[in-house]
């Protein structure tokens, strides 16, 4: 299963999210000093976020402009419901079980998803 961002990407994101769009100087100038990495580390990881199409980016002068292309709240639904699948694919009912287990759900409400669910294969 992939994991969701790395340490700077998570950082980059939140500092895109937080102002919205800016140049890789912008982004650093957001970053803590004691979290700042080099200019080209940071360009670096940039591109790469938007080669994985999370910033989206626009010419401005010598530079680009990079804005996320998700929100955070569309960025953790959208990565959530991927790693479900993804667990549900590869251990099918054991890990639909422990979903189950670990949600706290109490037995109404277990049954109560039982039968959408089977409300929704009648359909």
């Amino acid at each position: 299963m992939e994991q969701l961002l790395g340490p700077l990407e998570q950082r980059v994101m939140e500092a895109l999210w937080k102002v919205g769009r800016g140049t890789v100087r912008d982004v650093l100038e957001k970053l803590p000093r004691s979290q700042r990495p080099a200019y080209t580390t940071l360009m670096t990881i940039m591109v790469r976020l938007h080669e994985k199409g999370l910033l989206r980016r626009t010419p401005k002068g010598n530079a680009f402009v990079y804005e996320p292309t998700l929100s955070e709240e569309d960025f953790i639904a959208e990565k959530s419901r991927k790693a479900v699948r993804d667990v549900l694919q590869r251990f099918g009912d054991l890990a639909f079980a422990h979903f189950l287990e670990e949600s706290g759900l109490s037995p109404e409400q277990v049954q109560h998803l039982k039968k959408l669910s089977e409300d929704g294969e009648a359909q």
